[in-house]
């Protein structure tokens, strides 16, 4: 029996440490073969990573992803951030990443978007049934395309097992006087009403260039609407709650004629995971983690890697 006490210190760290790591021994196997208390194993081995005598070298695949996806959730605060090697990758791993986080008490809240239709397309049916659906902003664009917000919540809730709630408004609409004519309609109200009870939404990540979704396939803004929101300062949106570089919202003409989820509802909201990648939509994503719009976020490489320079460059 090896009495702990008789050992040089740094025989025994050496020691113990060849015990545990390399041997795979657990601390308590440890304290039986050596007769040192278990308190006594862990403080040997905290000492002896302080000193250095242990390195741990992590030799997973795809190291400088998880490197990447550290930096971001500590950058910006949020709760888990995925980053896959190609825009095009967003799609697939997004889908699995619901998979894996979406519990079945949950009433998810579903934006619009072609990213976002991508996820839903390759998300595959769940066992398990989680409680609804929510669409959480009007139609956007032609209502066959299956990024429009009501065909992304039906097909969500199928591969969900979910019941839907589905907005059958536009999600802009033309003029106040409209938006107040939809929103007197009992079934829109009824779908808004459960605006407040979503507990996770997922949502894309929109902005104002020329051949943005909102502008060119949505065809809901026109160009002197987009240059509107531009002139106030608006870097993209989130569910159609338009916002600045620092994730601030942006009030305008356009703003005040959204109908669905408002910025203090989704304030709210447990998890908010945003699927959003490509180069031309690093401001804009940068802004929605700067206002905490969203908790988590599936990207790809390069925005990581940008987000992570422009924050260095900015707090040297």
């Amino acid at each position: 029996m090896i009495r702990g006490e008789k050992m040089d210190k740094l025989r025994l760290m050496s020691k113990v440490a060849k015990m545990y790591y390399e041997e795979n021994l657990t601390q308590e196997e440890i304290s039986k073969i050596t007769n040192i208390p278990r308190s006594t194993i862990s403080k040997l081995l905290n000492y002896a990573k302080k000193m250095g005598y242990i390195r741990v070298v992590l030799d997973f695949p795809n190291q400088d992803l998880i490197f990447l996806e550290r930096e971001i959730e500590k950058l910006y605060g949020i709760k888990e951030c995925v980053v896959v090697e190609r825009e095009e990758d967003i799609g697939t791993v997004g889908a699995k990443y619901i998979e894996n986080v979406l519990d079945e008490d949950e009433v998810v809240g579903v934006s619009w978007g072609m990213t976002l239709e991508k996820v839903v397309k390759y998300l595959k049916p769940f066992e398990r049934t989680v409680k609804e659906v929510v669409q959480i902003v009007g139609g956007l664009g032609e209502p066959n395309e299956d990024y429009h917000a009501t065909n992304l919540a039906k097909e969500l809730a199928r591969k969900l097992n979910a019941k839907v709630s589905v907005l059958q408004a536009p999600g802009i609409a033309k003029n106040l006087e409209i938006k107040k004519a939809f929103l007197s309609d009992p079934n829109i109200v009824k779908c808004l009403e459960k605006v407040p009870s979503i507990t996770a939404a997922l949502v894309g990540i929109g902005t104002l260039h020329e051949d943005s979704t909102l502008i060119v396939r949505g065809k809901i803004l026109s160009e002197n609407d987009r240059q509107t929101l531009i002139s106030s300062g608006c870097v993209g949106d989130v569910a159609l709650i338009f916002f600045d570089r620092n994730g601030k919202p942006v009030c305008s003409d356009i703003s005040k004629r959204v109908i669905g989820i408002t910025y203090e509802q989704l304030k709210k909201v447990k998890k908010v995971i945003a699927f959003a990648g490509g180069p031309k939509k690093i401001e804009a994503i940068r802004g929605a983690l700067k206002g905490k719009l969203i908790t988590m976020l599936v990207t790809n490489k390069e925005v990581a890697e940008r987000l992570i320079e422009i924050d260095r460059r900015r707090s040297a």
